[in-house]
C-alpha cells in the first residue's frame, strides 16, 4: 500500500520509446523536452518510491540507476527485433550480479527474433528476463508559470559525473564535515575510480537513506556523535546505531535540532544536510542519525539516498548533465507536498 510522498524531482530529458524491459535513454543529443509532471508515492513497506505514468493503470517504481523501465506485460503485446537499434541500447548495461541471456528469442511476431533484455527488481534484489514492447506514458505537462513559490531560485549546481560500469548518476564530493568542522577520512575515500568503477559518490532513489563504506561511516558517526554529545541517547534501532530520545531533540522549523552533515562537493558549494534529513522518527520516543554502515567492500563509497533528498527540490538534467539541488525546503516555509498538481498547463 502507498501513501502520498513528498519529494520534487525534476528529470530533464525526453521519454524513451517504452519498453516491457523498457530502455532508457541512450545519451544521444535530442531536441529540448518539455517537462512532465507526476505525483510520487512511497511504500512504506520498502521504502520505494512509485509514480503512476503508465497509461492502463499501476505504479512503476522510480529507480534513478536503472537502465530498464519494465513492468509486467500482458499476454498479447508487440515485441521489437533483435536488430532494432533500442535492442542494443537495452542490452548495453547488463547488472554484474544478474545472470546473462541471449538477448533474443524466436518468439517475435511473423516468427522473427523478438528482442529481450534482463530487469533487476530493486525490492527483492531479482533479476528477470522479458521481451522489449512498447507502452504508452502518460502525465501532466508544465509551463512552470503558476507556483506560488519560486523554489528553482533556490537551487545550486554541481557536474553529473559518470561511471563506466554502471547506469547510476554520481556527484563529485571531495569531503564530508559536521557543524562546518571536516571529518579526517582516508586519502582518497570518495574517489571515483572510472577505470574500476568503484568509489565516487552517487544518487539513488532507491536506497532509502544514505549510505557510507565503513571507512566513511565510522568516522563521519563519530564525529556526529561528539557533536551532540549533550543529547540523551535511545538505544540503536534497525540500521542505525546512533540514536537519541525524541525529547531532547527540540523541535525546529527545519526539524529535530541535531548537528549538521556538510557534503563539501568539488567547485567549492556545500549540500547541507539538517534537521528532519540529518535524523529519522524511529517510535515515538526515538530518532536516530540517519545514515547507515554500507560495509567495507561496496563499489561506491556513499549512495545518497531518498530520505536525504525528501522535502528538496533537486534537477537531474541530463541535457547539461549537471545535478541541481536546493536544501532543505522546510526552512523557507514549504515543502514538496504543497504542491498543487491541479493547476499548470494540461
Amino acid at each position: 500500500m502507498s501513501s502520498s510522498y513528498k519529494i520534487a524531482l525534476v528529470l530533464s530529458l525526453l521519454a524513451a520509446p517504452l519498453l516491457c524491459a523498457l530502455a532508457a535513454g541512450d545519451g544521444q543529443h535530442r531536441p529540448p523536452s518539455k517537462p512532465i509532471l507526476t505525483r510520487l508515492a512511497k511504500d512504506p513497506s520498502t521504502s520505494l518510491y512509485t509514480a503512476s505514468v503508465k497509461n492502463g493503470g499501476g505504479q512503476l517504481v522510480l529507480d534513478l540507476a536503472g537502465p530498464l523501465v519494465w513492468s509486467t506485460c500482458p499476454g498479447k503485446h508487440r515485441t521489437i527485433p533483435c536488430c532494432a537499434g533500442v535492442c542494443a541500447v537495452a542490452n548495453r548495461n547488463h547488472r554484474p550480479n544478474c545472470p546473462y541471456t541471449a538477448a533474443g528469442s524466436n518468439g517475435g511476431d511473423g516468427g522473427r527474433c523478438a528482442c529481450s533484455a534482463t530487469a533487476y527488481n530493486p525490492a527483492s534484489g531479482q533479476c528477470g528476463y522479458g521481451d522489449l514492447t512498447t507502452v504508452q506514458l502518460s502525465a501532466r505537462a508544465t509551463d512552470g508559470k503558476n507556483p506560488l513559490f519560486q523554489v528553482s531560485d533556490r537551487l545550486r549546481y554541481t557536474p553529473l559525473l559518470k561511471n563506466p560500469k554502471n547506469t547510476a548518476y554520481y556527484i563529485g564530493v571531495i569531503g564530508v564535515a559536521v557543524n562546518s568542522v571536516q571529518v579526517p577520512l582516508p586519502p582518497g575515500a570518495l574517489s571515483l575510480s572510472a577505470r574500476q568503477g568503484t568509489g565516487g559518490v552517487a544518487v539513488s532513489t532507491a536506497t532509502p537513506y544514505t549510505a557510507l563504506r565503513s571507512d566513511i561511516y565510522r568516522p563521519v558517526r563519530d564525529a556526529f556523535a561528539a557533536a551532540t554529545a549533550g543529547l540523551a541517547r535511545a538505544p540503536a534501532a534497525g540500521p542505525f546505531d546512533l540514536c537519541y530520545q525524541k525529547s531532547a531533540l527540540p523541535p525546529t522549523r527545519i526539524g529535530p535540532y541535531t548537528a549538521s552533515v556538510d557534503l563539501m562537493l568539488a567547485g567549492g558549494q556545500n549540500w547541507t544536510i539538517v534537521g528532519a534529513s540529518a535524523v529519522v522518527e524511529v517510535s515515538q520516543e526515538a530518532a536516530c542519525f540517519a545514515f547507515v554502515d554500507m560495509g567495507a567492500a561496496a563499489a561506491p563509497a556513499v549512495i545518497i539516498g531518498g530520505h536525504q533528498m525528501e522535502d528538496n527540490l533537486v534537477v537531474f538534467d541530463l541535457e547539461k548533465w549537471q545535478f541541481g539541488f536546493s536544501g532543505l525546503l522546510l526552512g523557507t516555509m514549504t515543502r514538496c507536498g504543497n504542491f498543487d498538481f491541479s493547476i499548470g498547463s494540461q
